[in-house]
């Protein structure tokens, strides 16, 4: 048995089932301290699934992403769509109101999208009505998509990409900085910013 702070003089018998899941003893006892019985309750354990373009989370409650232990701002949907290299984790909640974390999820960032963004122009940048992506033909990629997402990861635009040089409105996006990549089954193909003001 162990003592959860803050509650002195009172057991506490959460039994760690590994590092992320945890169930309470089944004795009719407030055993995690929470001023709630809540026997055999097993907390979540989600997994993450990655196809190349964004992280995604088992279906729960609710949803914080994690990049290298510090949260991620505004990312508290299932999927999100990582920007930078690093280990990634999801924090979530389920129907029960229990928490539960994914273990590390590694990501990177590969030089060969850095090689094929050198191709890419983006103009004008910053944009205000439109923004015009070049250099999209000379990538050959089958499947190809080019994915436009804002500063919180969120999906703002997506197109199959067929031709270049490809206009795009930005007239009613909320100003900020936004991220382009190509994305295929093959993985991100190229990456690149842009400042809609």
């Amino acid at each position: 048995m162990a003592m959860k702070g803050g509650t002195t003089g009172r057991n506490c018998g959460v039994i760690l089932l590994n590092r992320f899941q945890q169930v309470e003893i089944c004795n009719s006892i407030d055993d995690d301290c929470n001023g709630i019985v809540d026997d055999n309750i097993i907390f979540p354990i989600p997994s993450i699934t990655f196809d190349g373009y964004q992280l995604c989370s088992d279906p729960f409650t609710s949803y914080h992403w994690y990049l290298d232990g510090a949260p991620v701002n505004g990312a508290t949907t299932q999927c999100y769509v990582p920007i930078i290299s690093g280990a990634y984790s999801v924090q979530v909640t389920d129907s029960t109101d229990c928490d539960g974390w994914s273990e590390d999820f590694p990501v990177l960032v590969s030089g060969i999208a850095a090689y094929y963004s050198q191709k890419l122009l983006l103009y004008p940048n910053p944009a205000s009505t439109y923004i015009m992506v070049q250099g999209i033909d000379q990538l050959f990629f089958q499947d190809q998509k080019l994915v436009i997402t804002d500063i919180l990861g969120r999906e703002i635009f997506m197109k199959e990409i067929s031709s270049s040089p490809l206009r795009i409105d930005v007239s009613d996006w909320m100003n900020g900085l936004y991220f382009i990549c190509s994305v295929s089954s093959g993985g991100i193909h190229f990456q690149g910013k842009f400042m809609k003001q």
